[in-house]
């Protein structure tokens, strides 16, 4: 089967919300700043200094930004290895039955690639994912549409024979612009809201996805 299977990571892979939710408490109360109502699910979908800058307005300065998110990556480092992290259940189990049929997989995320690299280290996960495309990294933005083309192209694959397996409603909506079949899950979104947003699969979770769901995509 010539397909590859492009991850998003948060509510994919992982779920980081309890772990986002304490760092984020920890940094306000050591830099004495407030937490907006609502915060942490806009920030889905986002890198820190986003968050930093546009959902929290904490700060329009670049440096400080820049400060503040080093920080926050820092807590939340130290969070992450006091506790046993693992992945969403089911993820390993999918990975290694790709690996064996000889699937190319690849992680597509609005992440800092320096820290997809370092959780992926922490959960054992590093040899599933030759390639990390990190569209909200400063250095090389790029858009979500190109995220998934570079994925894509990382893999030896065109983005017609690639899966993107997401949980948001961008990610559904921007791997469908370049012509890829998408996977949803309900993690963060409701079911009818991925649905609408053009998903062609709506499952639960990780745990209920398989190989039989993949070839089936790729035979429509």
């Amino acid at each position: 089967m010539n397909t590859g299977v492009i991850f998003d990571w948060h509510g994919v892979i992982f779920d980081a919300s309890a772990y986002d939710k304490r760092s984020w408490e920890m940094l306000a109360a050591e830099c004495g700043l407030e937490l907006a109502p609502g915060y942490l699910f806009k920030s889905f979908g986002h890198n820190s200094r986003f968050t930093i800058a546009k959902i929290l307005n904490w700060s329009s300065d670049p440096l400080r930004i820049r400060e503040l998110a080093e920080r926050r990556a820092t807590l939340l480092h130290q969070i992450l290895t006091q506790e046993v992290a693992e992945p969403q259940p089911g993820t390993r189990a999918l990975l290694q039955s790709l690996k064996d049929r000889e699937i190319p997989c690849a992680v597509a995320c609005p992440a800092f690639r320096e820290e997809i690299t370092w959780l992926l280290e922490l959960l054992d996960l590093k040899s599933y994912f030759p390639t990390v495309i990190a569209h909200g990294n400063v250095q090389t933005p790029v858009s979500e549409p190109e995220a998934f083309q570079l994925a894509a192209k990382s893999m030896e694959r065109l983005p017609e024979e690639c899966i993107a397996v997401q949980s948001t409603l961008a990610g559904i909506e921007a791997a469908r612009s370049v012509g890829m079949k998408t996977v949803a899950l309900s993690t963060i979104n409701p079911k009818v809201l991925l649905e609408r947003a053009g998903a062609d699969v709506v499952l639960d979770s990780i745990r209920d996805l398989n190989i039989g769901t993949i070839a089936a995509l790729r035979s429509l």
